[in-house]
Parts: structure tokens; sequence; C-alpha cells
């Protein structure tokens, strides 16, 4: 285009060149459509080698929908201009179900059945041992992640796992301020744009804290605050997903037990919620100090 580029790096925009859009957003959309033709081609590939229905192919996002993308002259493509989160609250760096939670999709037409949908709770860390299963390899077995081969089959899924643990920076309001909508701080706001990933935030150490969210079933708990490891005194917020999947009303008081059940399962597993990917939590080389060593584990 002759529109000098200001968001995703692409060729030309594509139909969406006419819309009245700001130009990040039409960058955004071009980058989606051509993404998704490309995995078109590959798929197109597979028929043509004739190897389709025997490959399996992944496609998921690796966090929620993000608000970044593009010089800053012109802004940023935020992640609500097309409703990308789909309502859920928050956005990628986000413990909300914005930042954690994106749709998935796995083709593999010799054994999943065309349209089908499934609501399993996975996680990137159970790739692994579903891939393994799929070559017949064996794994270590003290690892996080569970097999969800059944599930993709078609087949009842024993599903071992009790929850789904994150960690990331907190919102330093307290809980009554997040709940009563003031202003926001930190990387888990819908209006703060997160740019944790920049080298201007690597000593910031001071304005961030380090926070973690659980998905046990239908029940989000969030903290926003936590010091090196959880601990029953957390100031917890409790969501119950089947009724509120925005995350809109925080019902810890009113079920203490599912907050203390979430917490002392936590803590049994001797967890920390230090956020070691943080680019304000160390500088570059700490940073690979700390995650080639034990203590992050």
């Amino acid at each position: 285009d002759t529109v000098r580029e200001t968001g995703s790096p692409v060729p030309t925009d594509l139909h969406y060149k006419g819309k009245p859009w700001p130009n990040v957003e039409k960058d955004h959309a071009a980058a989606v459509t051509y993404m998704d033709s490309k995995v078109g081609e590959i798929i197109q590939l597979l028929k043509n080698l004739g190897i389709d229905d025997e490959t399996i192919i992944f496609f998921a996002s690796d966090n929620g929908a993000h608000t970044e993308g593009g010089n800053g002259e012109d802004g940023v493509h935020d992640h609500r201009f097309f409703d990308s989160t789909g309502g859920l609250r928050g956005q990628k760096r986000s413990l909300y179900e914005g930042g954690v939670r994106s749709p998935s999709m796995v083709r593999w037409p010799g054994a999943i059945r065309r349209g089908s949908r499934s609501d399993l709770q996975w996680a990137f860390w159970d790739a692994f041992p579903t891939i393994a299963a799929l070559a017949e390899a064996p794994v270590a077995e003290h690892l996080d992640g569970i097999n969800f081969l059944p599930t993709l089959r078609g087949q009842p899924q024993e599903d071992t796992r009790r929850y789904l643990y994150f960690t990331w920076s907190g919102d330093k309001r307290s809980t009554e301020d997040i709940d009563a909508g003031a202003p926001t701080t930190g990387d888990s706001s819908d209006t703060n744009i997160a740019n944790n990933n920049s080298s201007n935030n690597n000593n910031k150490k001071d304005e961030y804290w380090n926070g973690y969210s659980v998905r046990v079933g239908n029940w989000k708990g969030v903290v926003q605050r936590c010091d090196e490891r959880p601990n029953l005194e957390d100031d917890m917020e409790l969501y119950d997903l089947a009724n509120d999947h925005s995350e809109t009303f925080n019902i810890a008081s009113e079920h203490p037990e599912v907050v203390e059940s979430i917490l002392s399962m936590v803590l049994a597993d001797d967890l920390r919620c230090d956020c070691f990917q943080c680019a304000w939590r160390l500088d570059k080389a700490e940073f690979w100090n700390y995650t080639n060593s034990d203590q992050h584990r």
C-alpha cells in the first residue's frame, strides 16, 4: 500500500483497504486473513501429497487477544476493536480469562470427526504428552501435562488434572477497588496497554508484583499479589465461570470454602508465584541465570 505501515507487517491491506477503520486495524485484519490463507495452502499441499488423512495439525494461540502492534503515532491495535476476546475479561498478559483462554483447533481427517467440539480444559504443557502418545514414545512420570489424545479420537477422557495454574503481574489495586471499577494499574487491565516485553520495563521492579490465577473446573481464583509462594492469607478473587464467563462478579465472600479449597490445593503442591517471564522483574542477564537454575521451580 502507499500508506506507511503502522501495524502488523503485511504486503497489503487486501479488501480491508477501503474500510473506515484505523490503519493499524486494517493491518491486523489483513494479517489474520493472510495467515488463514497460508494455513489453507499447507492443507492443500498435504492433500496433494496424499498424506492429509494421517497428518495432525494443531492451531492455537499462546495467549489471549493482544493490545499491541503499531508505531504509536496512529495508535496500537486494540483487542476491543474486533471484540477479539468474545467478552472475556482481560487481554494478553492478564490473569483473567481474556489473557489465558483462547480457542484451539485440531485437524486430523483420519481420526477426528469433522465439526466436532470439546470443552476439555487443556494447556500447552499438555501438548508434549499428547504428541508423545501419538508417537508411542515414553514420557517422564512427573510431567504436569495430560495426554488428551482420547478426546481427539472421540473417546472418554480420563482427565487426571486437578487445576490449571498461571502466573504473571498482579493488579496493584485492592480487590475492593477492582470490584468498584477504580482506575487500573499493572498488566491485568483492559485499559492498560501491556508492554512488559519492552526494554523500558526492565527497571520497573517497584511498580509491579507477582500474581497468579487458578482454574478448577468452572471456578476461577485470581490473586493480584503474591510474594514468592501462594499463602492461605492471599486475597483471592473468585468467579463462577459457568454463570459469569466475563468474570464480572467476585463471589469470594459468598464462597469462602471454595477459596480455601483452591488455596489449599495450590499450597499442597508447593508452587511458586514468580512471574519469571516478566521483563520488569529481572534484567536480561538475571533472567537467563534464573531460568537456567532450579530457583524458579
